[in-house]
């Protein structure tokens, strides 16, 4: 499978580092509060690397139109659509903002968002939604849509 195109999501640099550094302080501080003893010790060192693992995939979450489907990276985890499968393309103005940023399941849609703007929402048969902010909604919805109808033209064709 081969990808066509792909593109990073868009951030918000500054709140990225600046919840990082809050969580990091937070930790920081429990160990203060403990130190010496076991418990503190334990929080830093799992925190950290899970915290360490939160920023990098957050930061390289990524979406890609292949050959055959959509698909949404945030590593290790993504989420796929095949073009065949997709019901409907839709735009969101805005994603309401308890939705959160990262990628997580809310109202039988997996969201991918890293940004409050507009974002594409795409409903597969049988299966759950996916929601995602490019950094070009309208333009990606397009290019989406394109590859949706040519699946269904060649499934159709191929009946």
């Amino acid at each position: 499978m081969s990808t066509i195109y792909s593109e990073k999501a868009p951030q918000y640099t500054l709140l990225v580092a600046f919840f990082n550094l809050l969580a990091l302080g937070f930790v920081f501080l429990f160990v203060y509060l403990y130190i010496g003893q076991l418990p503190g010790w334990w929080a830093l060192l799992i925190a950290s690397p899970l915290m360490i693992w939160g920023a990098l995939s957050f930061s390289n979450m990524r979406f890609e139109l292949t050959d055959k489907e959509f698909v949404a990276w945030l590593w290790p985890f993504n989420a796929k659509a095949r073009y065949d499968e997709i019901t409907k393309v839709e735009l969101f103005p805005h994603y309401a903002w308890y939705v959160g940023f990262g990628m997580h399941y809310f109202r039988k849609t997996w969201w991918f968002t890293t940004r409050y703007q507009e974002c594409v929402r795409i409903e597969r048969k049988g299966r759950s939604a996916i929601a995602f902010t490019p950094q070009h909604p309208k333009e990606f919805a397009g290019m989406l849509r394109v590859k949706v109808r040519s699946a269904k033209a060649q499934a159709a064709g191929s009946v």
